[in-house]
């Protein structure tokens, strides 16, 4: 599932003829790194060649600050 949701947005912005504009950018760049975040987490789960660091800072990049501090 979580290979099918990347691919899914991998295929959708690299279909496109250029980069969107406005609010579409905004929202492609923020499905891009959810996309990202998806696929290295599950090379991780697979014993891929990603480092747990590079995961991990992407998480704190898609999430934000931590909540309730």
């Amino acid at each position: 599932m979580h290979t099918y949701v990347t691919i899914g947005c991998m295929i959708y912005t690299s279909g496109t003829t250029g980069p969107p504009k406005g609010a579409l950018r905004d929202e492609s760049d923020r499905r891009n790194r959810m996309a990202r975040l998806v696929w290295m987490t599950r090379q991780h789960e697979l014993g891929g060649l990603v480092p747990a660091g590079s995961v991990a800072l992407s998480a704190e990049e898609v999430r934000g600050p931590p909540q309730g501090k």
